[in-house]
């Protein structure tokens, strides 16, 4: 099993307290709900409801954060079109999505919610607490 709820309920607490926020989460599964129900019983989490792939990975492409599933490529894709900031699990394999020069106007790499978080990260995910306020 690739899905570990632990890995995205922890990155999910670390980014709001990061962010001093609870910013809304979208999950993009194919799971059924009773699979993901720690999840989804976080405040301000919500299951995306079943659209057509491309929409569904268009919708994903504009998020502000995207916390991608270890090996997942649809998840991938999703953060390859994205402008937001791109967080791959510590496992993941997967080459970058983009070059590294992009980190100075979108963060993507590998978090570990376990471990301090990168300060070019946290200068990231700061923005977006201030970017919703205005």
């Amino acid at each position: 099993m690739l899905f570990r709820s632990s890995f995205f309920i922890e990155s999910i607490q670390i980014i709001r307290a990061t962010c001093g926020a609870i910013l809304p989460v979208t999950v993009f599964t194919d799971a059924d709900n009773h699979e993901i129900d720690e999840l989804l019983a976080l405040p301000d989490v919500r299951i995306n409801s079943a659209k057509a792939d491309i929409l569904d990975m268009l919708l994903l492409s504009r998020s502000k954060v995207c916390l991608l599933s270890i090996s997942s490529t649809f998840s991938f894709w999703g953060g390859f079109l994205s402008d937001g900031i791109v967080l791959k699990h510590p496992d993941e394999w997967h080459p970058p999505l983009r070059p590294n020069m992009n980190n100075k106007f979108s963060y993507e790499g590998k978090f570990d919610p376990k471990l301090p978080l990168n300060q070019s990260l946290i200068e990231h995910l700061k923005k977006i607490n201030i970017e919703s306020k205005n």
